[in-house]
């Protein structure tokens, strides 16, 4: 900004020195020889008149003459300033020209546009060759400016994120939104920034929508990002128009598991979880029967060494074992499952394509593997496929249920209840089936307990403590008894807390407010408040110990019943309206809703309850105030 500063002045100086000095040097054309030519013809063609009679002697001398005087008149030297004045005009425009930048430096140009100038300035190289690192193929696919390490100056302070925004600001508006790379990193910038202020997201929308126009091909992430910015800048409402956008993309990127399950969070938001359940399945199929898996050299044993162990388990114990139950898995498998879950993951698809529907050994292998891995949206088909050749199995009932109630819990039936009655029913008829799976006990009470039904979870747990000899386990029992015994006593306790504090809000006294019969209902203006005070006994006016504000818009029909008392005090503290000698009660229809009575507003009498006396009355709305 100082080196602006000091090239305007230089330019403006400049300026005013050329037209004093040097404009003498190339002579403006006065158009001498022209009007010297144009006088000659003009003076021929008087002759030419004269000569033909159409000008008398005094006509052609006259006309001559004016011609004569416009020559000299153009023909006159230009007047030329002294030294002195020429110099007086100098320092008269550099005078004016720094005063003017003295008073822009000084008032105009504030201190913060002062730092904002002088931090942009600083940072502008540093951040231009942290862009020329980045690449832009990368931030097309979502990469973000932290991916590619910030110099230190720009991560050591707050002032180097500022001013690395300000530089991206800067940079973006001087190539006029162009430069893709530029828009992804600062749209980045933005989005950091509507973290804390929402109102940011439309300039992050206005950003992507630049990318969108400069991109020839836009990519997925994009693409994602665009829709999710319009569902964001619209109040988080699922229109059908933002839901067939979340749909393409869906459909047309299927593998993009972040997104899909950011759309299925959006659906459950919006009671949508039958299709965002669809989308789930849907997905983690495709994911699961993936046929063009590739296994590393390593991993070629570990497909090899569970198959062949699948094999050779026994369907009697696999029929009968507790879900539990550790499956006796190969302990190098053993070892990958834990320390490498993504290599894990590829060999676990691998065996389930292996998989035929009639294999029970390889089903009840891959029940236990999904189980273990928390991918519950792939056991149905394992269940149906082993509900049909196992059909009185008793563990497949119980996985189905399992699975039925975590599935409700996960696609919003939360919000409606965790544990709805047909489920419970359903676990009861378990229960009652298979009295000596001990181990159903415990789970069930536990899924009982956790959803506030502490009766039955404490008699789940004391069948399940009965059942086991394992001291350790009965203690552990007992324990979870007493944490659920603790729980329902302190929500009983709240639950009796509320009641008598809705008790206290509803005692008062009751007041039965009617209309007269002459009342003329048309002239009370609709959007009027009903106040209902009271005051001590003998109160003159000022402002009562208590008061109930109705709007009358709230009132559906007259005779009107009202609570007032001890909740609806003015200020707190003070001797109890049951204590005092006596208490005045009365009500009014203002017409403008102003506590304070004024002409044209409807008034009852006033009536006095004493501390022996019944707690309720009646009051009638039979004056006009005037």
């Amino acid at each position: 900004m100082i080196l602006t500063t000091v090239l305007l002045i230089l330019i403006t100086l400049g300026v005013i020195l050329y037209s004093l000095f040097f404009k003498r040097s190339f002579k403006k054309v006065r158009l001498k020889e022209v009007y010297r030519e144009k006088y000659h013809s003009d003076t021929e063609a008087l002759e030419r008149s004269l000569n033909a009679g159409k000008l008398t002697e005094a006509e052609y001398e006259h006309q001559k003459t004016e011609l004569a005087r416009d020559l000299l008149a153009v023909s006159r030297e230009d007047r030329q300033f002294s030294m002195p004045t020429l110099a007086l005009f100098v320092l008269l425009g550099a005078f004016v020209t720094g005063l003017t930048a003295t008073y822009f430096w000084k008032t105009d140009y504030a201190e913060a546009e002062k730092t904002f100038d002088l931090e942009r300035d600083h940072y502008l190289p540093i951040v231009e060759a942290w862009l020329a690192e980045m690449d832009l193929e990368a931030l097309r696919n979502g990469a973000t400016p932290a991916d590619f390490p910030p110099p230190d100056d720009l991560i050591s302070s707050e002032e180097g994120y500022r001013g690395a925004f300000r530089v991206l600001n800067y940079l973006s508006t001087k190539d006029e939104h162009q430069d893709a790379k530029l828009l992804y990193v600062l749209a980045s910038f933005y989005l950091g920034y509507a973290q804390y202020e929402k109102g940011f997201l439309d300039t992050v929308y206005d950003i992507y929508v630049d990318l969108y126009s400069v991109e020839k091909e836009p990519s997925f992430f994009l693409q994602s990002s665009l829709v999710r910015l319009q569902y964001l800048r619209g109040n988080e409402e699922l229109t059908p128009r933002i839901e067939g956008l979340f749909d393409t993309l869906a459909t047309n990127y299927p593998d993009e598991e972040a997104f899909l399950l950011d759309y299925v969070d959006v659906l459950q938001k919006h009671n949508k979880g039958e299709k965002a359940n669809a989308y789930l399945r849907h997905f983690y199929y495709r994911a699961a029967l993936a046929p063009n898996i590739a296994l590393t050299a390593e991993e070629e044993p570990f497909i090899v060494e569970l198959t062949e162990w699948a094999d050779r388990l026994n369907i009697e114990w696999l029929r009968n074992r507790h879900l539990t139950d550790e499956m006796p898995y190969p302990d190098n498998f053993m070892q990958l499952l834990t320390s490498n879950p993504d290599s894990a993951k590829r060999i676990v698809q691998v065996f389930n394509a292996s998989v035929e529907n009639d294999d029970p050994k390889r089903l009840y292998v891959l029940l236990d593997l999904f189980l273990k891995r928390n991918e519950f949206f792939l056991l149905p088909p394992v269940l149906e496929a082993l509900e049909s050749i196992e059909p009185e199995n008793y563990h497949i009932d119980r996985v189905y249920l399992n699975l039925e109630f975590s599935m409700a819990y996960l696609l919003g039936d939360a919000a409606k209840g965790r544990l709805t009655p047909e489920l419970v029913n359903r676990f009861n008829a378990l229960v009652r089936n298979y009295p000596d799976d001990v181990t159903q006990f415990f789970e069930y009470g536990l899924i009982l307990g956790n959803n506030g039904l502490y009766d039955g979870a404490i008699t789940q747990l004391e069948r399940f403590k009965e059942g086991i000899l394992d001291p350790n386990a009965k203690s552990a029992t007992e324990s979870v008894i007493r944490d659920f015994e603790a729980r329902k006593v302190s929500e009983a306790n709240a639950l009796n807390e509320a009641k008598e504090e809705s008790a206290v809000a509803e005692s008062g006294y009751r007041v039965e407010l009617s209309l007269a019969p002459n009342f003329n209902v048309d002239a009370v203006n609709p959007n009027g408040i009903l106040f209902v005070y009271l005051r001590p006994e003998g109160s003159a006016g000022g402002p009562p110990l208590a008061a109930k504000r109705i709007p009358l818009r709230e009132i559906q029909s007259w005779p009107l019943t009202v609570t007032i008392g001890e909740n609806d005090r003015l200020m707190g503290g003070g001797k109890p309206f049951a204590e005092m000698k006596g208490i005045a009660v009365s009500a009014r229809i203002s017409q403008t809703g102003d506590p304070v009575a004024g002409a044209g507003d409807y008034e009852t009498g006033i009536v006095v309850i004493r501390g022996d006396q019944e707690d309720s009355l009646s009051l009638i709305l039979d004056r006009m105030v005037e």
